[in-house]
């Protein structure tokens, strides 16, 4: 019975733990931050910003010639197929709840709609 009341103890506090640094989030995701994200600044300007690296969204074969259902049929060739058609990549940080959202272009903060965000205070 005290081997259970122990497994139990350890389990709760554990759990305690993963839900208290789960609440801490990102403290850099701040409207203030958000503000100053402005076209022309690098991947690496953001990422220091708004504290660390972004998830990308989509990738490559997101956004490549070909990769649609005609792709997956053989319609097109390969050359298309491989190249990417824009030289765009979102990054996002944050969670489903609290979020931004960057556009990048060759590297740089694209110049138009580049960014947008959601639960900022």
């Amino acid at each position: 019975m005290s081997g259970i009341i122990h497994y139990r103890a350890a389990v709760a506090v554990a759990l305690f733990a993963l839900l208290a640094a789960g609440c801490k989030g990102n403290k850099s995701l701040t409207r203030a931050n958000y503000d100053k994200i402005a076209t022309g600044m690098t991947l690496a300007e953001v990422e220091a910003l708004l504290g660390g690296q972004g998830e990308q969204e989509g990738g490559d074969l997101a956004v490549a010639e070909g990769s649609g259902v005609g792709g997956a049929v053989g319609v097109g060739d390969f050359q298309s197929m491989s190249q990417p058609r824009s030289k765009e990549k979102s990054y996002k940080w944050g969670s489903s709840s609290k979020w931004i959202k960057v556009t990048f272009l060759e590297g740089k903060v694209a110049p138009n709609n580049f960014k947008s965000e959601q639960g900022l205070k």
